[in-house]
C-alpha cells in the first residue's frame, strides 16, 4: 500500500488497486479543471453531499481535512485509460470501530458498470484490514434506490432514516445501512465474482489516455 512495498502507517498516501482501477489519496495537484467539473453536474452531486460554496472551496477543504488516519479521500482512476472518474469519502469513528465511505463517479463514460462499487470496496477491505474497525454504515438519500436496493443485495440491514436539513434547500431523507465485518467478508467472493465478469469500459467509450497532470496512475 505504500510505493515500496512497506507496511502502510497512519499518516502516510494510500495507493490500492483493484483489476479495473487504481485508488490512491487525493492530492492538492489532482483539483483540475476536470475534478472541479464533476461536482457542477446535477446528476452527480445529488447523491453525494455538497455544501453550498464554490467547487474549488469544497475541494481544498476535504483534500486538507484528509489526515490519512480518521478522515481520507481517495482519488479513482481507470486503470486501462488512466483517467480520473471520481472520488470516494472515508471516516472512521474508533469509538463506534465504523467507517462511513461514500463515493461519487463524475465522468458519466463510466457509469453503469459498478466502479463506483469495485471502488468502495477496495477501501472498504483496506479499512478492515489497517484501521482496526469492525462495521460499515453506509449513508444513501431517499431517492437513490438503484444504491439502496444494490446494498440490500450485498447484505446490509438498514439500520435508520435521518433528515438532512440544509437551509435553503429541501428537506431530505436519508436511509442509513449497516453490515458488520464478518457479514461483509462472508459475501465477499459472491460479490467480487459478479464485478469480476464485468467490461472495463462501456463498449461505445473512446478509450484516451489521460494526461499524467490529470492524475494518472503512474502519478
Amino acid at each position: 500500500m505504500t510505493s515500496d512495498d512497506r507496511p502502510w502507517q497512519p499518516g502516510e498516501p494510500v495507493s490500492l488497486e483493484t483489476r479495473r482501477l487504481v485508488v490512491r489519496t487525493f492530492t492538492p495537484a489532482d483539483v483540475d479543471a476536470r475534478v472541479l467539473r464533476w461536482s457542477a453536474d446535477p446528476a452527480v452531486a445529488e447523491n453525494l453531499w455538497h455544501p453550498p460554496v464554490p467547487p474549488e472551496r469544497y475541494f481544498a477543504g476535504l483534500v486538507g481535512a484528509s489526515d490519512q488516519r480518521t478522515r481520507f479521500t481517495f482519488l479513482i482512476v481507470h486503470r486501462r485509460t488512466e483517467r480520473p472518474i471520481g472520488y470516494i469519502k472515508l471516516q472512521i469513528d474508533p469509538s463506534r470501530r465504523t467507517q462511513t465511505p461514500s463515493v461519487a463517479l463524475g465522468e458519466r463514460d463510466y457509469w453503469n458498470l459498478e466502479l463506483g462499487t469495485e471502488a468502495v470496496r477496495a477501501v472498504q477491505r483496506f479499512a478492515f484490514e489497517q484501521l482496526g474497525v469492525e462495521r460499515i454504515e453506509s449513508r444513501v438519500y431517499a431517492q437513490n434506490r438503484k444504491v439502496r436496493e444494490r446494498l440490500l443485495r450485498f447484505g446490509y440491514r438498514e439500520v435508520d432514516v435521518l433528515s438532512e436539513i440544509i437551509p435553503g434547500r429541501p428537506l431530505r431523507k436519508v436511509h442509513v445501512y449497516g453490515i458488520e465485518k464478518e457479514s461483509w467478508l462472508a459475501r465477499a467472493p459472491e460479490v467480487d465474482a459478479r464485478l469480476a465478469a464485468l467490461p472495463d469500459v462501456q463498449p461505445s467509450a473512446t478509450e484516451v489516455k489521460a494526461p499524467a497532470t490529470l492524475g494518472s496512475a503512474d502519478s
